[in-house]
């Protein structure tokens, strides 16, 4: 297909539904979006050193959320294929166009060993099980292979906010602290770059829309000075103005001492505040151990944090987060076997050491109750409140990525100026 003007080179990969009774493999960097009542999940890796495809996946599978889901025993639905293998992407849902995208990650021709960073973003129509590649007009082509970043889609602007990152070239890596954004003019996809005013690039945060600020809060992650990268302080809460196009002034966050880490999830409650879970100190190494705590609470009205002490918390790390009604859902992930020091004096230190540093992948589903701060097995609870007001699930909605078009008197779309 020729070159447009107005439009972006597309092709369409049409694939069927498929059921299965089977349960996707344990994974970690999976890109994932709730859209309504289906959780998806897109792709991941089984290895921490997944640089070629036999590690990375490119299998689509979801869950059907509902009052009768219990994580003791989920039903996994399984997609066709995607046309490429993926891990450590992202995925959000654009309610202007009602379509799914995937964006970025470390791209695998599939059953192959060679990279595929030809196209950095995809669309997926829920509908029809179909994929398209998608080409917008001015992207920006360093985008290409970018990884370790989120992307923010919400229902003021029919846009997607993608912050920093870096490519996904291990032998020459560069760091990035541009703010790409990708929208629907009406006559096709169109992509904008701007740089950012933070002097170091900017990865592996985990960032949220508020929708009644119309602001992307970014939260954690690590920046990179030049010479090597560096655990961002949880109390600098860094601020991006979708209304303004333009970042704000750090907000300097107050209460608890929160471990800063990376990896981590964070989700829009519906009393308006950020419930940050899981994560680690090093995306290398100490995946989840001495974090403190591993659930904190940032209150968006006074900006301070309080930390959770649940029993049964999990230790993941680059697992997938989205908020349903008052749970919290949580899937896959990275943790480490933790070993107990106290039943050791049978065991050769050696391999007591080498089995404590041990790396596993997760394939459980868990269930936080963001009123009661509990671990629960089932989403048919007493506080759970589906049935919300039209403006505490339009919050709901928007936080995950699942915009309903249109406007809130906050201005114009932002391409409208392209």
């Amino acid at each position: 297909m020729g070159k447009s003007v107005n439009a972006p080179d597309i092709i369409i990969y049409s694939f069927s539904y498929g059921n299965c009774q089977n349960i996707p493999q344990p994974r970690y960097g999976q890109a994932s979006v709730l859209v309504n009542d289906i959780f998806y999940f897109f792709g991941g890796a089984n290895s921490t050193n997944a640089f070629n495809a036999t590690n990375v996946f490119n299998d689509v599978w979801y869950l059907k959320l509902s009052n009768s889901f219990n994580a003791t025993a989920p039903q996994w639905y399984l997609l066709s294929s995607m046309p490429v293998a993926c891990y450590w992407g992202s995925a959000c849902y654009s309610g202007t166009s009602k379509l799914i995208y995937l964006i970025g990650g470390r791209m695998f021709n599939p059953n192959t060993n060679t990279s595929n960073f030809d196209i950095s973003v995809y669309q997926f129509a829920p509908n029809t099980s179909t994929w398209t590649q998608l080409i917008p007009t001015r992207f920006n082509n360093s985008f290409k292979s970018r990884n370790e970043m989120q992307a923010i889609a919400t229902n003021i602007y029919p846009t997607i906010y993608i912050f920093g990152g870096p490519n996904g070239d291990n032998s020459n890596k560069t760091y990035y602290n541009d703010m790409n954004r990708l929208g629907y003019t009406g006559t096709g996809m169109k992509w904008k770059t701007d740089l950012s005013h933070y002097s170091y690039p900017f990865m592996d945060y985990a960032a949220v829309f508020l929708p009644n600020y119309g602001i992307i809060i970014y939260i954690g992650g690590r920046e990179f000075d030049g010479a090597k990268l560096n655990l961002i302080e949880m109390s600098k809460i860094q601020i991006y103005d979708a209304n303004l196009e333009m970042w704000r002034n750090n907000r300097s966050a107050t209460g608890e001492y929160i471990t800063p880490r990376v990896g981590h999830s964070a989700v829009l409650a519906p009393n308006g505040d950020i419930i940050v879970f899981g994560g680690s100190k090093d995306n290398n190494g100490t995946f989840g151990i001495n974090l403190s705590p591993l659930i904190a609470v940032l209150n968006t009205k006074t900006w301070t944090w309080s930390s959770i002490n649940a029993t049964n918390t999990p230790r993941l790390t680059y697992h997938s987060a989205a908020i349903y009604g008052n749970f919290m859902i949580v899937a896959f992930g990275n943790y480490k076997v933790l070993f107990n020091f106290n039943n050791s004096h049978a065991i050769n230190l050696t391999k007591l050491l080498r089995q404590g540093n041990r790396q596993k992948f997760n394939t459980k589903i868990y269930i936080f109750d963001t009123q009661n701060y509990k671990w629960v097995t089932s989403l048919n609870q007493e506080s759970n409140q589906l049935n919300q007001d039209n403006s505490n699930e339009k919050l709901l909605k928007i936080e995950i990525g699942v915009g309903v078009g249109g406007g809130n008197g906050l201005g114009k779309p932002i391409f409208d100026t392209f």
